[in-house]
C-alpha cells in the first residue's frame, strides 16, 4: 500500500573530532536524518493486515539465501546495506471460478442387425429438447465432456454407403482381384536377372483390401445393409476462472499467484453475490465486474460458481547502499525474495 510522507532530510554536520574517530558514511547519515523525519512526521497509515512481521535480521537471512542461486549476486550489499523502513502488509489475491454447461447435437448413426424396415425404431413421443435431457453434471471446476442419445430420436434407413447391398464393388484393383505389386512397382524383377519373389515375376498380387474377391464388405453397416440413425447430444463442461489482486505495492501480480497465503474468505453455489469485503473497497468493485462477465457464458447455461479471498503477506525493505535507494520483498508463506534488480551484479564474482 503506497502512502505518502514528508521526508525532507535536515543537513547535518559531523566534524573530526580530536580522538580520531571517523564522522558517519552517507548512508548512515541520511538514515538518521531519514529515522528522524519519520519520527516527526503524521502517521502515514497502517497496514490493511498483517500476518508475519519481518526484521532486519531475517530479511538480510532471506536475501543470502536469494543469492545462492546466482553466483553474480554479490553479497557486500546485504551485509553494507541500511534498512530505511520495514513494512508489513498483505495484498489480496481475490479469485471467482465459473463452472458452465454446452449443450450441442449432431445426427449419428450405428449398424443396424435388427429386423425393423425403414421408419422410426419405437414409436413414442417426439424427441424432448436438448436441454430437458437429463444428464449428471460433475460437482468439481474440471473441464469434461460426455454424449449420449436424445431419447425418441431414433429410425432405421437403409445404408447410405453400399444402399442396402451390404457390400460393393472393390475400386482398389483390376477386373482379375489383382494389383500392383509395391516391391518391384509392377515391372516383375529386382535386377537385370533376378525376379521378384513377391509377385513370382508377373508384376501383379492378390488385393490387399478384397482378397481376389472383387467383393468388399460394407464397413458403414458392417454388412447389415440398415443404419440406425440417432441425434447425439454432446455435453461439455468448461471452467472459467478470472481474479484480481489488490494491495500489491510494486510487487509483481504474476508473482503473487505462485506463492501461497491465508485464505480469508470462500463461498460456493449455483450462482455467488459480489463480495463486500471491509478492508478493501476495491476487491468489491473487482467481484461485481468478474462476476458479472461470468455469469453470461455465449450459447452456454452456468452451473455453479465459487469465489476466495487470499491474504499474500509481504514485507517490503526499504534500503540504502553507496548513496542509491531502493526496495526490496519478502513475500508470500514461502518467503520469495524479489529485487527488480539487484544492487549488485558482478561479472566472474569477482567483487563478491
Amino acid at each position: 500500500m503506497s502512502h505518502s510522507r514528508d521526508t525532507t532530510l535536515v543537513p547535518t554536520v559531523y566534524l573530526l573530532s580530536s580522538d580520531g574517530i571517523e564522522p558517519p558514511s552517507y548512508e548512515e547519515s541520511e538514515a538518521e536524518s531519514l529515522a528522524r523525519s519519520l519520527n516527526t512526521s503524521p502517521n502515514p497509515g497502517r497496514p490493511l493486515l498483517t500476518l508475519f512481521s519481518l526484521n532486519d535480521e531475517e530479511l538480510r537471512r532471506f536475501c543470502y539465501k536469494y543469492i545462492d542461486i546466482d553466483c553474480c549476486y554479490g553479497s557486500r550489499f546485504i551485509k553494507e546495506m541500511i534498512l530505511t523502513e520495514i513494512w508489513n502488509d498483505c495484498a489480496f489475491l481475490y479469485t471467482v471460478e465459473s463452472l458452465s454447461e454446452k449443450r450441442e447435437t449432431s445426427l449419428a448413426h450405428t449398424p443396424y442387425s435388427g429386423r425393423l424396415e425403414e421408419g422410426p425404431e419405437e414409436e413414442g413421443p417426439a424427441p424432448p429438447d436438448r436441454w430437458l435431457v437429463h444428464v449428471i453434471a460433475p460437482n468439481v471446476f474440471v473441464d469434461n465432456s460426455t454424449t449420449t442419445e436424445i431419447p425418441f430420436s431414433a429410425y432405421i434407413k437403409k445404408c447410405t454407403e453400399c444402399n442396402g447391398q451390404k457390400q460393393w464393388t472393390c475400386y482398389l484393383c483390376d477386373p482379375r482381384g489383382k494389383e500392383k505389386c509395391q516391391r518391384c512397382n509392377g515391372i516383375g524383377w529386382l535386377g537385370e536377372d533376378y525376379r521378384c519373389p513377391t509377385c513370382v515375376g508377373t508384376g501383379k498380387v492378390l488385393c490387399c483390401r478384397c482378397h481376389g474377391t472383387k467383393i468388399v464388405k460394407c464397413g458403414t453397416c458392417d454388412a447389415y445393409g440398415k443404419l440406425r440413425f440417432y441425434t447425439k447430444l454432446t455435453v461439455k463442461w468448461k471452467r472459467h476462472k478470472l481474479d484480481h489482486i489488490s494491495n500489491a505495492s510494486k510487487l509483481p501480480t504474476d508473482l503473487i499467484r505462485k506463492v501461497s497465503g491465508k485464505e480469508l474468505f470462500k463461498e460456493q453455489g449455483e450462482t455467488v453475490q459480489a463480495l463486500n469485503f471491509p478492508i478493501n473497497s476495491a476487491l468489491n468493485e473487482a467481484s461485481t465486474r468478474l462476476i458479472t462477465s461470468l455469469s453470461t457464458p455465449v450459447n452456454a447455461r452456468v452451473l455453479m460458481q465459487r469465489h476466495s479471498v487470499v491474504a499474500i503477506p509481504y514485507t517490503r525493505a526499504t534500503y540504502i547502499w553507496r548513496r542509491k535507494k531502493g526496495q526490496f520483498y519478502v513475500y508470500g508463506y514461502q518467503q520469495e525474495v524479489y529485487f527488480q534488480e539487484y544492487p549488485q551484479q558482478c561479472c566472474c564474482c569477482t567483487c563478491c
